[in-house]
């Protein structure tokens, strides 16, 4: 969503130097957005969990979104350990929310006003009535 927000599988890295290498991205960018995930340190560094990939900070996602021109990352991988659901990282800039129940999580969906885009919401799929 222009201005708004990046949607990815897993997260970010700073090898992201522009859009473009979003749309043609480089081997280990398109890992990096698969499989990266936030923690709230600064900086970035391997993924104990997952030694292919990285962990982003805060100071990452902020560098990203200012160089993207959006106001947040929306990724849809709930790694194994996180918290059940959902979760907000790095000041609410990084929403993770699961779709599955794969990883003993709860499934949410991520409701997005289009007139106020500003803030999507998380709905339990539980709510749903599913």
């Amino acid at each position: 969503m222009p201005g708004e927000t990046l949607f990815v599988h897993g997260g970010i890295s700073s090898k992201i130097r522009s859009l473009r290498d979003l749309e043609h991205p480089t081997r280990e960018i398109e890992r990096d957005v698969l499989w990266a995930d936030p923690f709230e340190e600064q900086g970035e560094h391997p993924n104990p969990e997952r030694r292919t990939r990285v962990e982003f900070g805060a100071d990452v996602t902020e560098s990203i979104c200012k160089l993207l021109r959006v106001e947040r990352i929306i990724r849809s991988y709930q790694p194994a350990n996180a918290p059940v659901g959902s979760f907000y990282s790095h000041n609410r800039r990084v929403i993770t929310t699961s779709s599955t129940n794969v990883y003993s999580g709860k499934p949410f969906i991520l409701n997005i006003d289009p007139a106020d885009a500003s803030r999507p919401r998380l709905v339990s799929w539980d709510f749903l009535g599913s």
